[in-house]
């Protein structure tokens, strides 16, 4: 689909992740325990962890 490289397009779209919910990492389990008992599925996508500035897309 067009000539956008792929750096680029993590960049500028959301790739598909609908909503994004950041909680502390002690309530990661209950908050997606939460979600899923509402009827909507949950999975964790990543962490926050101090670093030296630079972003990394694993």
């Amino acid at each position: 689909m067009g000539d956008v490289d792929e750096r680029e397009m993590l960049r500028v779209f959301n790739m598909g992740i609908g909503m994004v919910v950041v909680v502390p990492h002690d309530v990661v389990h209950r908050a997606v325990a939460v979600l899923e008992a509402n009827g909507q599925r949950a999975v964790v996508i990543g962490e926050i962890v101090a670093g030296s500035g630079a972003v990394a897309v694993t």
